[in-house]
């Protein structure tokens, strides 16, 4: 395993003390908080309708006003609290709202809404196998096609597709009185073809209460491989901002994500989780330089020019790697990448030729099938003369096929 590495392991600092993070105006009732907006405004409870002193009860089981606090009758700039900006997207701007209804508006006892409910189906390294979440994998260009498939046969209000490398996640908003799982746990097989007693063994579910903790650990990070990475913040709001854009957001589910984003900003800025924090590429970095030691002059090979490969490509050069060499299938951006740091562009259909010359190689691609196959690295590795070569595959689905480290002289680390 990638982080097994003890240079990996001495950058990752102890979990931080449980802190309170919420906003500044806050009251507290035992285990419950209530919250309130700045930005003037009655509040309203989620879950609870409510106008002047008339208040709809809602149903006993139900405790989301305790965990989400008061949601504010006006609509939330998205640079409130300093809201950061998803990932190649743009949520909005100080002019617009960030919430697209006014979640939470006040309605007389007469008019009553119906009572959400809130949960999360998923799975992530703690719960499966690379081998099993690279099969559940979701790339950008299918999240909108599948947003709409997954709301119109489950019923759902409100959906929200989070894929990373180390987690597959549906958060979703359904009717008071419904349990979609079961259905949700089929769209998850059909879309991904895959059989139902394949993941069930891997699955989570999460309710309500549950479900709000849970967003609020992934979007501080305390729920990451390595805690504190700061990219899961910008992969949740790059999966919200899909999802708004394709109208799956507009109540309950929006107000806990945008809350989850204030919590988030908190944690960070108030606690010491991200002094030492390191990402997967870092540790990716660390692990070729425990192999190599300095890494000046060594040939390394990046192929793939998303975040993750960016992030590679800076920690290279920090540590000393002067001859980085970049391919992707879009050129341009291999071309932006390699300008940042000086590097050589390699075009994409002929990286296999240039692999004799390299040490080490990062691979972070968006394909969703191998592209170095173990007969292919036999031919490398013969060019080479069989002097020792470093393969990290970082993506998900993977990159590089397993059977390659079968080679001599060949070490492959997956994530």
């Amino acid at each position: 395993m990638l982080f097994r590495s003890e240079a990996a392991r001495r950058n990752l600092r102890p979990a931080a003390a449980a802190r309170y993070a919420g906003f500044a105006d806050v009251a507290r009732a035992g285990d419950r908080v209530r919250l309130h907006h700045r930005l003037g405004g009655g509040g309203q409870h989620m879950g609870v309708d409510r106008g002047g002193d008339a208040v709809d009860p809602r149903p006993a089981h139900r405790d989301l006003a305790g965990d989400l606090g008061l949601v504010p009758a006006g609509r939330v700039p998205a640079c409130h609290n300093g809201l950061e900006r998803p990932q190649g997207g743009d949520i909005g701007d100080c002019a617009g709202g960030l919430l697209g209804y006014h979640v939470g508006v006040a309605h007389r006892a007469s008019q009553s809404s119906e009572p959400m409910r809130l949960l999360i189906t998923g799975v992530n390294h703690k719960t499966a196998p690379v081998e099993v979440r690279e099969q559940l994998a979701f790339d950008q260009d299918s999240l909108a096609a599948a947003l709409a498939d997954l709301r119109a046969r489950c019923g759902l209000s409100e959906a929200m597709i989070l894929s990373t490398c180390n987690r597959v996640e549906i958060a979703a908003a359904a009717e008071d009185d419904a349990d979609p799982s079961g259905e949700i746990d089929r769209f998850l097989c059909e879309s991904r073809k895959v059989q139902l007693d394949f993941i069930r063994p891997h699955l989570y579910h999460y309710y309500d209460r549950e479900a709000i903790h849970h967003l609020f650990r992934v979007a501080a990070s305390l729920d990451s491989m390595v805690v504190g990475e700061p990219q899961i913040l910008g992969q949740l709001k790059t999966a919200y901002a899909v999802a708004k854009a394709h109208g799956a957001m507009g109540g309950m589910l929006e107000a806990v994500l945008t809350r989850a984003f204030g919590v988030a900003k908190r944690v960070r800025s108030e606690t010491g989780i991200g002094e030492s924090a390191v990402s997967v590429s870092y540790a990716a970095v660390e692990l070729a330089r425990e192999i190599f030691g300095a890494l000046n002059g060594r040939n390394v090979m990046i192929i793939g020019a998303g975040k993750m490969s960016e992030l590679a490509v800076r920690h290279l050069h920090r540590s000393g790697a002067s001859r980085i060499f970049v391919t992707n299938r879009t050129h341009e951006r291999a071309k932006e990448l390699a300008a940042m740091f000086k590097g050589v562009i390699v075009e994409y259909d002929r990286f296999l030729e240039t692999l004799p010359e390299m040490d080490i190689v990062i691979t972070s691609n968006g394909a969703p099938f191998y592209i170095l196959r173990k007969s292919q690295m036999k031919r490398v590795i013969e060019a080479r003369k069989n002097r020792p070569m470093f393969l990290i595959d970082i993506a998900v689905p993977r990159n590089i096929e397993p059977a390659v480290n079968e080679l001599d002289n060949v070490f492959l680390y997956d994530i």
